[in-house]
């Protein structure tokens, strides 16, 4: 048993390392596969410390290899299959090895229909164990899976149940962790009294002890998401560009990086600021996604006040936008924001416009071109008047200011105090 593992484990790292010897990555892996099954196969009852940490370090090692190769069957034996010998291992390795397996596992897009089976499962195996930290970090995980696949209603009542249990104990970056993911939860559900009362209470957990720089950047992201929903742009931007800054260093975070510039990029789109997308994500070119070339192509629209650009980015990448739930909360005020700017733009050549060319333009019914200029009008965005008998709109230039003119009339009155002030000091001597 000693040195078996060992050996190849180390063998392993050499090919890794190895470019001559690439070829030979796919036998190894194997031979190290077969390997642990030898070993999971033995009575570990009586095995030293050293001869099990080597072993489990050669499990996760070969565990990361399989995912790295789309594995999907081997990789789920092996976290089948190590539950049998966890019971050997102290209880913070055992929970280190189960829940490094499981993410493994979650992390594999071919396991999307199999991924609430394998949380549930592991969390049973847990239970059964009596294994009360890590049954709590696992429903934690679970949490934050149906969250991503959308099953808001779950989380938030799974959520509640975690969170009522936790508070009675001393684990508060877990509390702070599922708080987070009911805040989610409730924001996505259309409850945003919820979603903040989660947030404060997140961020008043937080503040009692100290959070990993990953969870300091997930309340940051939350409090962007939330100040967004309140129209406060401007802060939300900076939460969001905070959240980034702790996001960024730290390995393991790309898609947290590209999240939260895509929301950076909506900040910027909805202050009127489109043309500055190109200037933040530059220098970011390892972020480069198809979730970024969708908030591009929807600045580009902005930019250019383009309805017709703005259905085509929509379509083009539907997924990306539609399926983001912040990205498709703020969807309808993004429509509304463009479609006055085209309105705008329409207009702008003209003294007096017929509304039927509107309609043409834009391709939108009557009513709703006719309720659109009104509320233009009504703001101050278009100075005119709409003759509704007519149908047409009549725009009022702004008088043009004589600045030359304004200059010296000022520099007249400058002159005057100066006369003035000769004529008072004159009389005084």
């Amino acid at each position: 048993m000693s040195g078996g593992p060992e050996k190849k484990r180390l063998k392993l790292q050499q090919d890794r390392s190895d470019p001559d010897e690439n070829e030979d990555e796919s036998g190894e892996l194997e031979d190290a596969l077969v390997t642990i099954k030898e070993e999971f196969a033995k009575d570990l009852s009586k095995a030293s410390e050293e001869v099990l940490k080597e072993m489990e370090e050669t499990v996760l090692e070969c565990a990361a290899d399989l995912a790295k190769d789309k594995r999907t069957e081997d990789l789920l034996w092996t976290l089948t299959a190590c539950r049998a010998v966890l019971p050997f291992l102290g209880k913070a390795k055992a929970s280190r090895m189960l829940r490094t397996l499981l993410d493994l596992c979650l992390q594999t897009e071919e396991m999307k229909d199999r991924k609430i089976q394998l949380c549930n499962e592991c969390i049973e195996w847990a239970t059964a164990q009596k294994r009360t930290f890590l049954r709590r970090s696992l429903q934690a995980r679970l949490i934050r899976l149906h969250n991503d696949n959308f099953s808001h209603t779950i989380a938030l009542e799974m959520a509640g149940k975690l969170i009522a249990e936790l508070k009675k104990m001393e684990d508060r970056e877990l509390l702070v962790e599922v708080v987070l993911e009911e805040s989610k939860a409730a924001f996505a559900l259309n409850n945003p009294n919820k979603a903040r009362t989660s947030l404060v209470m997140a961020k008043t957990v937080s503040n009692t002890a100290f959070m990993t720089p990953v969870l300091q950047a997930s309340i940051d992201l939350q409090s962007g998401i939330l100040a967004a929903e309140e129209n406060d742009f401007r802060t939300a931007f900076s939460y969001f560009y905070e959240a980034f800054e702790n996001f960024e260093p730290i390995p393991g975070n790309t898609n947290e990086c590209i999240k939260t510039l895509k929301y950076m990029c909506l900040g910027k789109i909805v202050l009127d600021e489109p043309e500055h997308i190109k200037i933040l994500l530059t220098g970011k070119r390892k972020y480069e996604s198809i979730h970024l070339e969708a908030m591009k192509s929807l600045g580009k629209a902005f930019e250019k006040r383009s309805l017709a650009m703005y259905h085509e980015a929509n379509a083009k990448f539907e997924k990306e936008l539609r399926n983001d739930v912040v990205i498709a909360h703020h969807s309808a005020r993004l429509y509304d924001k463009l479609f006055e700017k085209e309105v705008i733009r329409v207009v702008e050549p003209y003294d007096v416009v017929d509304l039927d060319h509107l309609v043409t333009r834009i391709g939108l019914p009557m009513a709703k071109i006719e309720r659109s200029v009104s509320g233009l009008i009504l703001d101050g965005r278009i100075k005119g008047v709409l003759d509704q008998s007519t149908h047409t709109l009549t725009i009022y230039r702004p008088a043009s200011s004589d600045t030359a003119y304004k200059k010296a009339v000022n520099l007249i009155h400058v002159l005057e105090r100066i006369v003035d002030n000769q004529y008072s000091h004159g009389r005084v001597h």
